[in-house]
């Protein structure tokens, strides 16, 4: 098990400027950078993550070594031939949240903003526990979410929290908790898995939201996906 409790998160302002349209904002209300320089005081970069062996694949079941399973039967057929998985949460804290929370009163442009700040450090802080990942296992992975498609229910993060967060030690470490819906709180957050998969996974080919972020078309609940040649 590794935790990481202090990060530092390269704001790469063109790129936050175009994901977000974020372009009239900045003519109108001065440089970005001024918003990431006061986020950046709020936010508490912590993450948590471990490798473990896949034991055996029964049905739609990813069977763990330590004797947690994983359902989903896209996870089943993309991890065939996969010897090892990364289970992993990341995590901003708290207090820019709230910041955010007590602005959509008062400052309805300044919420957005900081809001779009803190999901793009949770992105980034997934990035780099994918690098960590990467450097480890010394192969590419892919990532996948649970709840972020119809091919992995939201209920099984729930495993992967209790998996992750058992021990005291880490929960004094990493601050989260999760609801009954199987969401983590505080909600500026991402959990998943991490592996080298048979055959390209693209997570937008099973995703059915219209969002700027999409990579590549649906395709449905299938593990027929195409590769995304802008993207990689």
């Amino acid at each position: 098990m590794y935790v990481i409790e202090d990060m530092d998160i390269l704001f790469d302002e063109e790129e936050i400027t175009r994901k977000y349209r974020l372009g009239r904002l900045i003519e109108t209300n001065g440089p970005l950078s001024k918003y990431i320089d006061e986020a950046k005081t709020m936010i508490q970069p912590k993450a948590v993550y471990t490798l473990l062996r896949i034991a055996g694949i029964d049905g739609d079941g990813v069977m763990l070594e330590n004797g947690y399973a994983l359902r989903s039967q896209l996870l089943a057929e993309k991890l065939q031939k996969t010897p090892e998985v990364a289970l992993y949460i990341v995590t901003i804290g708290d207090q820019l949240e709230k910041r955010v929370s007590k602005l959509s009163s008062e400052d309805m442009l300044h919420s957005l903003v900081f809001d779009y700040l803190g999901t793009y450090a949770v992105g980034m802080l997934r990035r780099h526990i994918q690098s960590l990942v990467e450097g480890m296992m010394k192969v590419k992975v892919s990532h996948f979410g649970p709840g972020e498609t119809e091919t992995w229910d939201m209920e099984q993060q729930t495993v992967i929290f209790d998996l992750l967060m058992s021990s005291d030690e880490v929960k004094s470490k990493v601050n989260l908790e999760i609801t009954e819906s199987s969401l983590l709180v505080p909600k500026k957050f991402n959990s998943g898995l991490l592996a080298q998969t048979e055959g390209v996974y693209i997570q937008c080919n099973f995703c059915r939201l219209k969002c700027e972020y999409r990579r590549a078309k649906y395709i449905g609940a299938t593990s027929e996906a195409s590769s995304c040649d802008k993207h990689p």
